[in-house]
């Protein structure tokens, strides 16, 4: 199996190791992660996805960094993503057991399905995760009712 980090605070939006689904079949998932975010239909779509989900995301600063998006010299930064533009659909952790970047569910399986696996490849893939979640959110209900939880949980697909 493969582990994925999951991270939440409400049960409600899950968000989930990039980094360890590029470990799925990547040397190095760090370069692997940055060469997904540098793509222009990347931008666009992350930038959709916060229009759609965060009222607070930058518009009009937005066009500016999606206008340099898809160019040579054009390099993604997640912190000036966010810190820029209040994006929240992507972030880092630090730490060497809960680190990585992360991302919502709904853009993580995008990404994912990005990579370019063999369409069954991709399809166990997504259906692993999924399942596993849905173990996981059950598991965690069990056990704190009344609690939110945060921090990185390992889930073994």
């Amino acid at each position: 199996g493969i582990d994925i980090g999951i991270y939440t605070t409400d049960f409600k939006n899950e968000f989930i190791s990039l980094t360890d689904i590029a470990r799925y079949k990547s040397i190095d998932p760090r370069i692997t992660i940055h060469n997904w975010l540098r793509g222009r239909d990347v931008v666009e779509f992350l930038g959709l996805w916060e229009v759609l989900h965060n009222p607070d995301f930058k518009r009009i600063d937005f066009d500016t960094f999606k206008e340099e998006a898809g160019t040579n010299a054009f390099v993604f930064s997640i912190k000036n993503w966010t810190d820029e533009l209040g994006a929240i659909g992507l972030f880092t952790k630090s730490g060497r057991y809960g680190g990585g970047i992360y991302a919502h569910i709904d853009i993580a399986f995008e990404l994912a399905s990005c990579r370019r696996l063999a369409q069954k490849d991709l399809v166990n893939f997504m259906n692993r995760i999924s399942i596993c979640i849905i173990k996981w959110r059950k598991k965690a209900f069990r056990m704190f009712p009344r609690f939110c939880m945060s921090g990185k949980v390992i889930i073994q697909c």
